[in-house]
């Protein structure tokens, strides 16, 4: 089994380590699997498989930080050609597909994760507040609201429920549909009576 550096090795396991300055080779090398011809061959079960790994469950900082950078070059790679279709304010097309839109989105949907949330939010809405392709805003913008939406259903989620949030908030609310903001008014409303019941125990 390969693991990163921190990981705890358990009894009776075999498990070769990957020293923290060769993350970018093997953040490479996963950017790479991503965009072979099999991985295309089921795109979404394979997305999700990867973000069940161990390697991604770790929850490295500085491992997935590599893979955020190398997964936006490969955006940018001359024979980049993974496309999907997305959903956003009711309208689908085809999209080339951003990679670190879609980590964002699947990594919110497990528990244990807040580190590489943070990292992929910070990084999702930088992207959104530069001049970027078409493609990746539509792509960014659609993936942020589903990443919110999975955020509300973690557990111990409020740290970065309140991170993502900043983000959501920079996109037209007037383009959201009637369930995401009956979605958000539910999930401040219940962290609002959470916050009173704090304070009357105290």
């Amino acid at each position: 089994m390969v693991r990163l550096q921190n990981y705890t090795v358990r009894e009776g396991e075999i498990v070769m380590k990957i020293p923290t300055k060769y993350y970018s080779i093997l953040a490479i090398r996963i950017i790479e699997i991503i965009l072979s011809e099999y991985f295309n061959k089921s795109l979404s079960l394979n997305f999700q498989l990867l973000c069940e790994s161990e390697i991604i469950r770790q929850n490295d900082k500085c491992f997935m930080k590599s893979l955020i950078e190398k997964a936006h070059d490969a955006y940018f790679q001359p024979d980049y050609d993974l496309q999907t279709f997305v959903t956003y304010r009711g309208v689908c097309k085809l999209c080339k597909l951003y990679l670190p839109a879609i980590l964002l989105e699947r990594i919110t949907q497990q528990n244990k994760m807040n580190d590489s949330i943070t990292l992929l939010v910070d990084h999702i809405t930088l992207m959104l507040n530069s001049k970027s392709e078409e493609d990746i805003e539509f792509v960014c913008k659609s993936s942020l609201l589903d990443a919110f939406l999975n955020v509300c259903d973690l557990e111990n989620n409020k740290n970065i429920l309140d991170n993502i949030w900043i983000s959501v908030r920079s996109l037209d609310m007037s383009e959201m549909t009637e369930y995401i903001r009956s979605r958000i008014k539910s999930v401040f409303t219940l962290s609002h009576d959470n916050d009173e019941m704090d304070v009357k125990q105290h």
